[in-house]
């Protein structure tokens, strides 16, 4: 475990999604990548040696790679599956190898990789010479022969498949020999750091458009994760809730993961048990679909160890966090493990660094409003006052803008006007909800202190807090630190404690609802209009 005294390092601002929540909007494709490498080869002639490396290293890379022994069924149409299997690719990769031209099946894939569009393709000569392909000569020869003795086969599927041919032979690629004193091994790997990159600029490319503020984000991160070191390193990212810790993660895990042997994004981890979080964690890093183990903690900490692994648990609690990953020799040298909680006090016992990651500044927090609103970086001059006051309400908090921006998308000026008196009276419900979360872990005497911070104390200075509450027989101090560690408050250098304006509207929704909810007086008064209802019925509350 790391020592209690872990530095933390504050983002200089924050990020967030142009896209509702966390998550990144999709492509506006008719067809959806559901792969990342489409997989062409000839059975007989790589099947069990070359292309099964091949795509196991791929696999390990954690790209989702599609072969058609595992994802089409023979008897289906090829006209219907085929196109749609390589549609929903990212990139092509042809095995061609000497008897690749006999199979039509295989001259099909081709022939449907080069004419879609947007489709990469890599071609891997497996001792053939691109010439022979081009000029069509030895076995290249020997297939079309054959294939013009074929009354199933017509002008036009020939004509269609030398073209591929050609065109692939003329592509830049890999080129493995006979006479080559290089190992497969190496080559494999060489190939699979070309896609992998390939892929990860492109996925990145992508992120970087769809996110405000992220590329320093990650850069920040980069910086402590240190990954051309030889070492083991936990890094932890604290925050509230909302502010994008999730976002930052996958994107962090989008630049990174293909530089390690292996590597696993663990995300809803409340939700999941320990037994199955540990076995999908081994499972996802072994690449091993089913498995059945007895102890997952010590297949962790003993099939673990040998690999450069990059894992990210996000928001993980003490008891799996203890489970999935309590000690750096868990793991094998330069790995990198990645936590991301709203709990410093938790981070600091098993991480070396805690980022801390700060809500958006002004300027992002309004072009993430208009990106979100108006699908512009700026909104137009009638709509600019409404958008600063509902962006100053939001007061930098990316899942507050990207909700506030979904309900104003496409309104007009009268009912962005309502939109903004709606949110002033009534919070919205998916945002208290995920903020609520903290609340509830907190204990009794904790839960306490944070609704007398939101009625009461909210930008007073700590030092007169304590001395208040004290005098009412509580002791706060502790508190104070705890609700510091959850992301609930602040504590500025000059001893003033804050509050973000929704958790102190969350709290003091909590403490209005509890008193509807009995038929009580509220047990803060803090409203003008609680306080005179009193004053005229010579009461107190219950």
């Amino acid at each position: 475990m790391a020592s209690t005294s872990t530095d933390i390092v504050s983002s200089s601002s924050s990020m967030a999604s142009t896209s509702t929540d966390i998550v990144s909007s999709s492509s506006s494709s008719t067809s959806p990548q559901r792969y990342d490498v489409f997989l062409s080869f000839y059975g007989d002639d790589t099947r069990y040696r070359f292309t099964d490396h091949l795509h196991d290293a791929l696999q390990r890379k954690g790209l989702f790679v599609f072969r058609d022994v595992e994802k089409l069924e023979r008897g289906k149409y090829l006209s219907d599956e085929l196109p749609k299997a390589i549609q929903q690719s990212k990139c092509g990769i042809a095995v061609i190898s000497k008897n690749y031209a006999f199979s039509k099946w295989c001259l099909d894939e081709l022939a449907e990789m080069v004419k879609c569009p947007g489709l990469r393709v890599f071609p891997i000569f497996y001792h053939v010479n691109p010439s022979d392909i081009r000029k069509v000569r030895g076995t290249f020869a020997e297939a079309f022969d054959g294939h013009e003795k074929d009354p199933k086969v017509d002008i036009q599927m020939m004509s269609k498949w030398r073209a591929a041919l050609r065109e692939v032979s003329n592509m830049s690629g890999w080129h493995l020999r006979n006479d080559s004193d290089r190992y497969e091994s190496n080559v494999i790997k060489e190939i699979c750091n070309s896609i992998s990159d390939g892929l990860r600029t492109s996925n990145f490319s992508f992120v970087s458009e769809e996110f405000v503020g992220i590329k320093p984000r990650v850069e920040e991160i980069m910086a402590l994760l240190r990954i051309e070191l030889d070492e083991v390193r936990f890094l932890g990212i604290w925050g509230m809730g909302g502010i994008g810790k999730t976002t930052l993660s996958k994107a962090i895990y989008e630049e990174v993961s293909h530089k390690f042997d292996a590597s696993c994004f663990i995300e809803e981890t409340r939700s999941l048990s320990l037994v199955d979080l540990q076995k999908h964690l081994i499972s996802h890093i072994l690449k091993e679909r089913e498995i059945d183990i007895c102890n997952p903690s010590k297949e962790i900490r003993s099939r673990l160890r040998t690999q450069k692994i990059f894992i990210i648990l996000d928001d993980v609690d003490g008891e799996k966090l203890e489970a999935l990953a309590k000690r750096h020799d868990w793991f094998g040298q330069g790995s990198r493990i990645i936590i991301t909680s709203r709990d410093q006090h938790l981070l600091s016992e098993y991480v070396d660094k805690i980022y801390e990651v700060k809500v958006l500044n002004h300027a992002e927090a309004l072009k993430l409003f208009s990106l979100k609103a108006f699908k512009k970086p700026h909104p137009e001059k009638k709509f600019e006052q409404l958008s600063e006051e509902i962006v100053n309400y939001a007061n930098g908090l990316p899942l507050a803008i990207n909700v506030f921006g979904k309900l104003s998308r496409g309104r007009e000026l009268k009912k962005l006007e309502s939109v903004r008196d709606l949110l002033r009276e009534n919070p919205n419900a998916e945002i208290l909800d995920r903020l609520k979360i903290s609340y509830h872990e907190l204990e009794n005497s904790q839960q306490n202190l944070f609704l007398d911070i939101a009625c009461f104390f909210n930008g007073e200075f700590k030092k007169e807090v304590i001395y208040k509450l004290e005098a009412l027989g509580c002791y706060p101090n502790i508190n104070l630190d705890v609700l510091v560690e959850k992301s609930l408050i602040t504590i500025s250098e000059s001893g003033r404690l804050g509050m973000h304006d929704l958790l102190q509207k969350l709290g003091q929704k909590i403490v209005h609802d509890e008193s509807a909810k009995l038929g009580k007086l509220p047990s803060r008064l803090w409203r003008e209009e609680d306080v005179i209802r009193v004053l005229k019925n010579d009461s107190v509350s219950g």
